[in-house]
């Protein structure tokens, strides 16, 4: 129900702007997450495997001044201020309704996409969880906590997928389709 609520969801074109600004935080907590210890202080923090993360994911280079921030939650309000200023600059560029119309369609191609790779982990997982039973394990409840945690993990990559497809797509103007087609 989760995916086909998303799907519905775009289709009908509601909120699209609202679930890539959802999609921009969660990445941006995460690359927080992976890349900066709690633990640590803020002068050990390796700031450039954060900004190489945020360069993957959002497509665009941002320096960070370490100086002026302090807290993991502080790096991330960096990283989502930058990353919904480049999507911003996006929107301008191309315009509104070319951007909502690629929104939609870079949304279902990927949430179509990451479904049917879900359902044959799933195929996969149905077929050996038996084995599950020879090392004294109760299948059914591996099955089910397995295939949660593959569902977990699709619901992540799909958000991952579309956020950076969202970043990295470009719209040729029609002078380059004209030059280019001039070149075959």
């Amino acid at each position: 129900t989760v995916v086909y609520d998303y799907r519905r969801k775009i289709l009908k074109g509601e909120g699209l702007r609202d679930l890539v600004a959802e999609f921009i935080d969660e990445m941006a907590d995460d690359i927080v997450e992976t890349h900066i210890d709690e633990k640590t202080h803020p002068e050990e923090w390796d700031i450039k495997a954060v900004e190489n993360a945020v360069f993957k994911q959002f497509a665009t280079r941002h320096e960070f001044n370490i100086g002026e921030i302090h807290t993991r939650e502080a790096l991330a309000d960096e990283i989502i201020e930058s990353a919904k200023e480049a999507y911003k600059k996006k929107e301008e560029a191309i315009g509104n309704e070319i951007l909502s119309h690629l929104e939609k369609i870079i949304m279902l191609q990927t949430i179509d996409t990451i479904w049917k790779d879900h359902l044959l982990a799933m195929d996969h997982l149905k077929e050996g969880i038996g084995l599950r039973g020879y090392a004294q394990k109760n299948p059914l409840q591996e099955y089910k906590k397995e295939g949660f945690d593959l569902f977990a993990d699709m619901i992540y990559r799909m958000k991952q997928e579309i956020t950076e497809r969202l970043f990295k797509v470009q719209i040729a103007a029609q002078e380059d389709v004209a030059y280019l087609e001039t070149r075959k």
